[in-house]
């Protein structure tokens, strides 16, 4: 986890962090090896279930390994009822293969399909009240493929090019008193990536590289009225376009520049061109299976364009350490994001609000400071951050439009914006099998020239409980999550009142069975059923109600 735009080697945009997740990495081994797991789990709150399969295999000269499941849920329960249209099913299959063509080098290819089908959507500010929304088919298969070299000189330790192809498809549809919508659009994505490593010295690591990737979208939406069922109304939510990106990147770390400190410096220089075709609101109508290109009342909704923009960010991290498991962290980045296809050529009119992008938007830029203190001992660990975000040309969905008539949100340049705030995250061990843990979080977000609230920002928000091991077969843990009032809302944001959750875990010891373990775990989340909002999900008009009382169990056996 990376936070902050402390990013530069993974792409501008990467302003608010990364998150790098790697769920498996078996790769190659000294011996042959075969290994594998089995696993399933099930929410009573939504009685939802899920298996998932996996093998890997491999020796010295190759490895391979292949990962599925399936999902399926019916309605979430609430304290309120049930949230209706909260259904889902789907499945994934993920697949690797790597070999070794030569001596240090590497081939390696990649694999991943995820499928839903019939999968529910709540609820949104662009839907009207008495809307049924759903996505019969969601879609996403991605394909890469790696070369990487090793052991070159003694200063260059690696060198690897990375390809990868990504497609996603999204069929929606909108049942509304007077109408029947169809959206729908197809993703591409398509990106390469060198990168190399460098050993400068034993305590000087550098990495340089380049990227290049291009983002298409396909976006159309049908409209058929239920009094006109004859016609068909072709609109596109977001114009056939473009989001092209090139950059340069490189990263300094060097460990003991001085005792105890360590220092990293990383950057990168990036080319952005957007374009995108002309688009007309509608696009077109097909009137009893004639088209009719340019049908009555047509009206020019995005003229054509090709914009570039040039980026350059910057980020410097220190670390020193006191001694006896005392440091402190400082980290500072200077970021840049363009805005996004959705951002700049949204249509969204799905019966309920509409929602616009804006084409003249401006790029986001800003200047990140991180200042941190943790603390490791054997009984003990202790970690706090204070943080300052300060942000220009900040893009937020703002209300106070109209569409034809009709109220509108669209997305606009927010002027100067401030963040703040800090991250708490602490273990102590009490007694030897008891151990207290438990994190908070406030963050407050500020318009720096109007001085308002943001909007979009997390209540105050804090977590506290205890993991005991009482037994030698299982581990207990109870935790109390903590949400104040959330009353420094924007002018256009609802305040919501605060809540406390309580959940109970069971971790039980593995089980020792023939070729394998079986990892068992039980509890019960919101245990009170209690009936709470969650601030974002509430001002996004997405949810109104949280799920209540859930009782899961989980179950892995790994051979």
């Amino acid at each position: 986890i990376i936070k902050g735009a402390a990013s530069a080697m993974y792409g501008t945009g990467a302003l608010g962090g990364i998150v790098n997740i790697i769920t498996e990495n078996r790769r190659f081994r000294d011996k042959f090896y075969l290994t594998g797991s089995l696993g399933g789990f099930f929410n009573s709150v939504n009685t939802g279930s899920g298996t998932s399969l996996a093998f890997n295999a491999g020796d010295n000269n190759w490895f391979a390994k292949v990962r599925g499941s399936f999902r399926g849920a019916s309605a979430t329960e609430t304290p309120d009822g049930t949230l209706l249209n909260s259904h889902f099913h789907d499945n994934s299959i993920s697949a690797s293969l790597g070999f070794k063509p030569l001596k240090n080098h590497e081939f390696e290819v990649n694999y991943q399909k995820y499928g839903g089908a019939d999968i529910g959507l709540p609820g949104g500010s662009a839907f009207a009240a008495a809307a049924i929304a759903r996505y019969p088919t969601a879609n996403r298969e991605m394909y890469s493929a790696e070369y990487r070299i090793s052991g070159i000189s003694s200063t260059l330790a690696n060198i690897s090019v990375k390809y990868y192809h990504q497609v996603i498809v999204r069929d929606a549809e909108v049942v509304l008193p007077t109408a029947r919508l169809l959206p729908y659009a197809d993703h591409f994505n398509d990106g390469v990536t060198l990168t190399s490593n460098w050993l400068i010295r034993d305590n000087y690591r550098l990495v340089l590289g380049v990227d290049a990737w291009q983002r298409e979208m396909d976006s159309r939406r049908q409209r058929i009225l239920n009094a006109k069922k004859d016609s068909v109304i072709h609109e596109r939510p977001v114009p056939l376009s473009k989001f092209r990106s090139g950059g340069i990147f490189f990263q300094n770390e060097i460990d003991n520049i001085t005792p105890n400190l360590d220092i990293a410096v990383g950057g990168r220089f990036d080319l952005i061109n957007v374009t995108n075709d002309p688009s007309n609101n509608p696009d077109f109508v097909v009137w009893k299976g004639v088209l009719i290109p340019n049908p009555p009342g047509q009206k020019p909704l995005w003229p054509a364009k090709d914009e570039t923009n040039n980026s350059w960010s910057l980020n410097l991290a220190a670390l020193y350490r006191l001694g006896s498991g005392h440091q402190f962290t400082f980290n500072f980045g200077k970021s840049f994001r363009s805005p996004s296809l959705e951002e700049r050529f949204q249509f969204l009119d799905l019966g309920g609000l509409v929602k616009l992008g804006d084409p003249a938007l401006k790029p986001e830029d800003g200047w990140f400071y991180d200042l941190g203190y943790s603390h490791y001992s054997n009984t003990a660990f202790w970690k706090v951050n204070f943080y300052l975000n300060l942000l220009q040309n900040m893009v937020v969905e703002s209300p106070g439009f109209t569409f034809q008539g009709r109220p509108a949100t669209q997305f606009v340049n927010f002027g100067a914006a401030k963040l703040f705030g800090f991250d708490l995250a602490f273990e102590v061990q009490i007694i030897q099998p008891v151990v207290l843990f438990g994190n908070a979080s406030i963050v407050r977000g500020e318009d720096s020239k109007k001085t308002e609230n943001l909007p979009f920002i997390p209540a105050d928000n804090g977590t506290i409980g205890f993991r005991i091991k009482a037994l030698s077969f299982v581990q207990a843990s109870v935790e109390v999550h903590g949400v104040l009032d959330q009353n420094k809302t924007a002018p256009s944001e609802k305040a919501t009142p605060g809540y406390a959750l309580v959940n109970l875990a069971l971790h039980f010891t593995p089980v020792a069975l023939p070729f394998g373990t079986l990892n068992l775990s039980a509890g019960v989340d919101n245990l009170l059923d209690r009936s709470y909002t969650n601030h974002l999900a509430t001002n996004r008009g997405l949810i109104k109600a949280e799920p209540g009382r859930n009782v899961f169990v989980k179950a892995q056996y790994i051979f």
